[in-house]
């Protein structure tokens, strides 16, 4: 016997649990390390609804001494005031599409005091509106909840679809006035974007192409980037993957329209999806601008190109042309985002794919856009499908 052996024997005999105690030991720590990891998770899932639910009441505080303040002023001015809510918080091309509401409404209610209830993120889009007297800014849908529920307004259009929800709180918007049927997951079943909306707030359907205000100080600091003097826009990813196309041949289509065009390209949205930032032609303008500010930089464009998102729905509205890539999204096979220009073909290529946006082959898209950049350009394939209206 070695003294190894001995000694082990030893042990066993003295401390005949130690190889329990230890194994015991073992796991305890391997499953103190998994309940950890689950715990610091789940403590930073609260420190994020926290947060949010502070930032939430606080606004709720501060927007209800606002509204209320603005009910006891139209009281003393108007026995009979009118205030009239427009509520679409989010997103962005849902509230471009839907700027004609605001039109319909004052041309409906002339001395109503009017108000648009919108995002934090979302505002400059409706603040320079002339049809509105005031906007609202909440953290999220839930806050809109509780102050409709607060009833200081004589009217709400609603133009959230039935089941819209906060992605933090998780509270479901249950719609008690208008179509109840137009939902989230069904409204493009009613037609255009516009169309489901309005008819999903009681609304008839508008058909009136939206139209982006601008301000002069907007213009003034866009001229302040000395901006090639032709160029196209370019904007590559969504807020939803889906929608998106690949790196690969986004890459591809730009190489190829800068070696046979001679102006350049700026990229706009908020993350990049070109790698050619060293190109000097190629000027990298994501995460720079405002909202308003990538509207009059699309608006100065020889062409816009890009998938369907809110960038999109601002180049129908400043009516540049345009190349757009739609495929599946979600379970709308086809179906048309746009009231206005983009719905003729004479502004507007919309190139759908049988299956996802990413599907779409390079060359229909260089070949819809080169005959939009270049006239003389011919090219026997077919890149042009007929903009697709679903009627109810």
């Amino acid at each position: 016997m070695t003294r190894a052996e001995a000694l082990k024997g030893a042990l066993k005999k003295r401390f005949p649990g130690l190889r329990r105690l230890f194994w015991r030991t073992w796991y305890g720590l391997v499953e103190f390390g998994k309940w950890y990891r689950w715990t610091r998770y789940d403590l930073k899932r609260f420190n994020r609804i926290h947060s949010h639910l502070v930032r939430l009441y606080a606004s709720f505080v501060g927007n209800y001494f606002r509204l209320y303040h603005i009910r006891t002023r139209l009281a003393r001015q108007n026995p009979r005031p009118q205030l009239i809510a427009i509520s679409l918080i989010e997103h962005m091309g849902d509230i471009v599409a839907c700027l004609p509401v605001a039109d319909y409404v004052r041309q409906q209610n002339p001395d109503a005091y009017i108000l648009w209830i919108v995002g934090r993120r979302y505002r400059e889009l409706v603040a320079a509106h002339p049809a509105l007297n005031e906007t609202i800014q909440v953290q999220c849908l839930t806050e809109w909840l509780l102050l409709q529920n607060c009833h200081f307004f004589d009217e709400i259009i609603e133009l959230h679809p039935d089941g819209r929800f906060c992605s933090t709180c998780w509270i479901r918007l249950n719609k008690t006035t208008g179509d109840r049927r137009v939902t989230i997951d069904n409204y493009y079943e009613f037609g255009k974007l516009q169309d489901s909306f309005c008819i999903g707030a009681g609304l008839p359907r508008l058909d009136r192409a939206p139209r982006l205000d601008i301000p002069a100080s907007v213009a003034a600091r866009i001229d302040r980037l000395n901006l090639p003097e032709k160029f196209i826009v370019v904007h590559t990813t969504s807020n939803e993957s889906s929608r998106d196309w690949t790196p690969q041949r986004w890459h591809e289509l730009v190489t190829r329209l800068l070696q046979a065009w001679d102006g350049s390209v700026v990229e706009v949205g908020l993350v990049s999806g070109l790698d050619l930032r060293r190109d000097p032609r190629v000027l990298d303008l994501c995460g720079k601008l405002s909202i308003l500010e990538t509207g009059e930089v699309i608006r100065r464009a020889e062409a816009f190109v890009g998938v369907d998102s809110g960038p999109a729905h601002l180049a129908n509205a400043v009516n540049v042309p345009g190349v757009i890539l739609l495929g599946q999204y979600r379970a709308f096979q086809r179906y048309m985002p746009y009231t206005g220009p983009y719905e003729q073909a004479a502004r507007a290529d919309l190139l759908y794919a049988d299956g996802p946006a990413a599907t779409i082959p390079v060359e229909r898209v260089y070949a819809a856009l080169a005959r939009r950049l270049m006239p003389a350009y011919s090219n026997p394939f077919e890149s042009q499908s007929p903009p697709v209206v679903l009627e109810n």
